[in-house]
């Protein structure tokens, strides 16, 4: 019998008008490249002008040393439940990698914004 590839299906989401989007990508290879303080603060600047240029609210962050994590709203709505636990998901990915004890230690995401009330790197756009 031949080999006969078959035809997997493709996942869309489709996000609703106002709905939170948690984005996630990694380097190539998932190469270290964000373990440099230049490229951390390029991909901060970066990131400030496409959320200004795009237009969307940013609500949460993580920038890990191969990858991160945003949390978005592209348009005006209600937030949703899922807030919460995407924003803790986030903050605390860097102590499960053994990168800090805690996420106030790792100055490169939005626990800083929430809990300790700095925005001095990046603020956020808070939803009411």
């Amino acid at each position: 019998m031949p080999y006969t590839a078959l035809a997997m299906p493709v996942s869309r989401r489709h996000f609703a008008p106002g709905q939170l989007q948690f984005i996630t990508s990694s380097t190539y290879r998932r190469t270290m490249l964000f373990d440099s303080h230049r490229f951390r603060c390029d991909f901060v600047e970066v990131l400030r002008q496409f959320r200004r240029e795009a237009g969307f609210l940013l609500v949460g962050w993580v920038l890990m040393p191969e990858h991160f994590h945003l949390l978005i709203k592209p348009e005006p709505a209600e937030s949703t439940s899922r807030l919460m636990q995407d924003l803790n998901y986030m903050h605390n990915n860097p102590v499960k990698r053994g990168l800090v004890h805690s996420p106030e230690e790792w100055p490169w995401s939005s626990f800083r914004f929430y809990y300790l009330n700095d925005s001095s790197l990046l603020s956020m756009d808070k939803l009411v």
